[in-house]
């Protein structure tokens, strides 16, 4: 019986080591274990992994204000080559957070729901949206997807949070004051945000 380190099967199946210790301990993927303690896979494990997950796509996806996702792209090409994922589908978006009518959003709710996508790839989840992830994160969940988020949060979301409270002051039904400090705003947004692979903001 062939059998594979951590590292090894990572490589094998397109996935990290951190993602291979988080499904063993979820039990999504179960690794053996040696006498000295030490996780291992075997080829069978390997084979029904890739049968369950043939043809599945990982997709990236990258949204902006005015349409230059360019350092994402960089980024997620950089973060995929380093860990070994192959990136079949990009979705390229544009627009407000706070705008869950999104072309490239509803393409990819679309994805989710054939069944066809083992993982999403962003640079942050705040590329999604800003306004009730849960929705998205049940979703995923729901269809096995794992959704990979680099956690890099940068002066791009204090530009949109900005954006988007202009946006809001423009609508006859906003709650924020334009006597309101849109720094202070931005600043306890953010703290709230806190913008990180296992910070997602929730309903």
């Amino acid at each position: 019986m062939k059998k594979y380190t951590v590292g090894e099967f990572a490589k094998l199946i397109g996935t990290s080591v951190n993602t291979l210790q988080r499904w063993d301990r979820s039990k999504k993927l179960t690794a053996f274990r040696s006498p000295c303690n030490r996780r291992f896979y075997t080829h069978s494990q390997y084979t029904g992994f890739m049968h369950n997950n043939l043809e599945k796509l990982t997709i990236a996806y990258v949204r902006s204000l005015k349409g230059n996702c360019s350092t994402q792209i960089n980024d997620l090409k950089i973060f995929s080559k380093t860990h070994n994922y192959t990136i079949d589908k990009w979705i390229e978006d544009i627009g407000s957070s706070i705008d869950n009518n999104r072309p490239g959003l509803i393409e990819l709710i679309n994805q989710v729901t054939t069944n066809n996508i083992s993982n999403i790839l962003v640079t942050s989840k705040d590329r999604l949206t800003s306004t009730n992830y849960c929705i998205l994160d049940f979703l995923f969940k729901k269809h096995n997807i794992e959704l990979i988020s680099l956690g890099s949060a940068t002066s791009m979301l204090k530009q949109e949070v900005l954006s988007d409270i202009k946006q809001l002051r423009q609508n006859s039904y906003s709650i924020i004051p334009s006597t309101a400090n849109d720094e202070l705003i931005v600043k306890e947004e953010m703290t709230t945000y806190k913008i990180s692979p296992k910070s997602p903001n929730s309903c």
